[in-house]
C-alpha cells in the first residue's frame, strides 16, 4: 500500500491546488479510512478491482466510476495483474471558494450530496461525469504548462455538475441521525487505531472508544468496514510493515515490533496471508520493476 493513500490528516489538500490525482496500478490496496473534507472519485481503467464504500462491497470492471462522499468510510484495491484505476480527490469547499466570491452561491455547490455510489457506463448521468474525469486524467498525464490550473477548472465544472445532479433532499429523521452518530464513533475508532497500532489493541479497548458493548461494536464495525476489527488491525499493521520493508533496511524482527507484532513468525504468517508473499520476498524485489511472486 502506498503511504500517500493514508490520508486521514489530508496532506493531499494542504497545497496551492486543493486536489490530488492518484493513478494506481496492480497490486494496489488501501485499508478502511475516510477524509473529513475531501470528496473522492474512483475510475477503473482496466482489469478488475473491489471496493467497500459505506458498508457496500462492490466489484468493479473497466469504465466503472465510484463516488465517495466526505466522511464516508471506504477501502479496496485491485484484484488481478494489470488492473489500473485512478483516484481523484478534491476539497470541494476550497476549490469553489477560489472561483466563487459570493458565499450563497458557494454554499449551494458544497452542500452534502446524495450521490449514487456506483456509476456504470449504461447509467443516465455516466457520460458527462466520465468525460470530465478523462480530461482531468489526460491533463495530469501530459503535464503541459498550466495543467494544474486546467485541472482545477475541470474539477470546478465537475463539482457544479454533481451539485445539479445529486443535491441532497436534506432528510434528517431520527434513524439517519442515529446512523451518523454511529458512523462518527467508528471514525473515532479508526483514528484511534491509526495512532495506537504499535500498542496492544483489543476488541474491548476499541469498544470503549466507540462507547459500545463489545458485542454491539463487533457487529457495527463489521457491517461498516466489511471485516472484523482484528482483521482490520492486522491489515493496517501489515500495510505499515510493507512500507517499512520498502523504505528501510531494518530487520524483520524490528519491523514486526515497530508495527505492534511481537512474534516475528506470526508476523511472517500474517504478511503472507495479506500480501501473498513473504516479507523477505518483498524486500528482494523492492527495487525491481515487478511485484514479488
Amino acid at each position: 500500500m502506498r503511504s500517500d493513500l493514508i490520508i486521514r490528516e489530508l496532506p493531499i489538500v494542504k497545497q496551492v491546488f486543493p486536489y490530488k490525482v492518484l493513478p494506481q496500478k496492480s497490486p494496489s490496496q488501501f485499508y478502511s479510512h475516510y477524509h473529513d473534507d475531501v470528496f473522492e472519485i474512483l475510475l477503473v481503467q482496466q482489469g478488475s478491482a473491489e471496493f467497500r464504500i459505506g458498508g457496500q462491497r462492490l466489484t468493479a470492471v473497466p469504465g466503472d466510476i465510484f463516488l465517495i462522499n466526505e466522511g464516508e468510510i471506504h477501502e479496496g484495491g485491485t484484484l488481478d495483474d494489470g488492473a489500473e484505476y485512478c483516484a481523484f480527490l478534491f476539497d470541494r469547499t476550497r476549490i469553489v471558494h477560489s472561483h466563487v466570491a459570493h458565499s450563497d452561491y458557494a454554499a449551494s455547490l458544497t452542500e452534502p450530496l446524495s450521490v449514487p455510489v456506483h456509476l456504470r457506463p449504461a447509467d443516465a448521468h455516466y457520460e458527462p461525469v466520465a468525460a470530465l474525469l478523462h480530461r482531468i486524467a489526460d491533463e495530469y498525464d501530459r503535464k503541459e504548462t498550466g495543467f494544474e490550473v486546467v485541472i482545477q477548472s475541470y474539477i470546478t465544472v465537475l463539482i457544479t455538475m454533481l451539485a445539479r445532479l445529486y443535491a441532497s433532499p436534506g432528510r434528517s429523521g431520527q434513524g439517519e441521525a442515529a446512523g451518523k452518530r454511529k458512523l462518527e464513533k467508528l471514525k473515532e475508532v479508526i483514528t484511534f487505531v491509526e495512532t495506537h497500532y504499535r500498542e496492544k489493541l483489543t476488541i474491548e479497548r476499541a469498544a470503549q472508544v466507540a462507547n459500545m458493548s463489545s458485542h454491539h461494536f463487533c457487529r457495527v464495525f463489521r457491517a461498516a468496514v466489511g471485516r472484523t476489527f482484528m482483521e482490520y488491525v492486522h491489515l493496517l499493521r501489515i500495510n505499515k510493515a510493507e512500507e517499512l520493508i520498502r523504505d528501510t533496511d531494518w530487520s524483520m524482527t524490528t519491523i514486526a515490533e515497530e508495527v505492534g507484532i511481537c512474534d516475528v513468525n506470526y508476523f511472517g504468517r500474517l504478511f503472507r496471508k495479506y500480501k501473498r508473499c513473504s516479507p523477505a520476498q518483498l524486500r528482494k524485489h523492492r527495487y525491481a520493476g515487478q511485484p514479488p511472486g
